[in-house]
């Protein structure tokens, strides 16, 4: 049998309304619901949350990248006013730690103040074999107190190396823990691994930064600059030959990317040496602007492999 009832329920119920007018009816009601849902607020925050997070992360990477706009070294382009000294500044040859896996590092499994490898020792005299070449021949050879600074400074210019204070590699956070590597082993220590291949002695003079790596201070580039001015035999270079001194620096990849190149240059390759000019402070202390290099050309940049 047939339930009267049953049938008007499920009988379609005749519209009142235009198809138009049904149409638009229909697309108020959807987006009405859009509007009411309880989850479309969350999604566009996380939506705006993730393309925010995106641009902070873009922003970081080029900041530390040094790139364009993101980065204001204060560096001028003009030349140097009045006196000034030609730098020869290099990144050290291939070390321990800069062939170890990338998973090393992370898991922190570096070694303090490490030395050159076979592969270094090989790019120092690469270098050194180019820079001959050019007719490259400093006046003085200056080296961060860490031992793969020192070794390619002693392989790369053939000369004696003093050792000089604030040209440190720089620290993750200011922390020894994250930055085993720019650690200095104590003196003593220093002194019996590299003798294996150097008369230390006749090698390096360390009597500018005392009788103690404890004593030495933190890559500091003005600091550096201050000192430097301040040498006796850096005064009695420029008392010689002025503006044709030269002075070659072996430093570390950090410490010249991010304190002493002009914005846009990249991470230093093992060995890659720059040719800067630096202006002659007028007066005993630094004015803003005279630890700046200048007219900075790539000297030398190793090749691949």
């Amino acid at each position: 049998r047939l339930n009267p009832f049953a049938l008007m329920i499920d009988a379609p119920t005749p519209s009142l309304l235009s198809p138009e007018s049904a149409d638009k009816a229909r697309e108020a009601s959807s987006s009405h619901g859009a509007c009411t849902s309880s989850t479309a607020l969350p999604r566009r925050l996380v939506k705006w949350g993730c393309l925010l997070l995106t641009l902070l992360a873009l922003f970081a990477v080029l900041d530390a990248q040094r790139i364009g706009p993101f980065c204001d070294d204060g560096a001028s382009a003009l030349p140097p006013s009045g006196g000034s000294i030609n730098l020869i500044l290099m990144r050290h040859a291939q070390s321990e730690n800069n062939e170890l896996p990338w998973w090393n590092k992370v898991l922190l499994r570096m070694k303090r103040d490490p030395m050159l490898t076979k592969k270094g020792t090989a790019e120092a005299e690469a270098a050194a074999a180019a820079l001959t070449a050019l007719g490259v021949a400093p006046h003085l050879v200056l080296s961060s107190y860490l031992m793969r600074a020192m070794e390619t400074a002693a392989v790369a210019f053939g000369t004696r190396v003093t050792v000089a204070p604030f040209l440190s590699e720089h620290k993750y956070f200011d922390s020894d823990f994250l930055s085993p590597g720019s650690c200095p082993l104590p003196r003593d220590e220093q002194r019996a691994a590299l003798a294996g291949a150097i008369d230390v002695d006749e090698q390096f003079d360390w009597s500018y930064v005392g009788g103690s790596n404890d004593a030495v201070g933190p890559g500091e580039w003005e600091a550096f600059v201050a000192w430097l001015w301040e040498h006796p035999e850096v005064q009695q270079l420029y008392a010689a030959h002025g503006d044709e001194t030269t002075v070659a620096v072996v430093t570390h990849g950090n410490y010249l990317r991010l304190g002493v190149l002009p914005c846009g240059y990249s991470h230093p390759k093992n060995t890659q040496a720059y040719a800067v000019r630096l202006q002659k402070p007028a007066a005993s202390t630094l004015a803003e602007g005279e630890a700046d290099v200048r007219e900075v050309t790539v000297l030398y940049e190793p090749r691949p492999g």
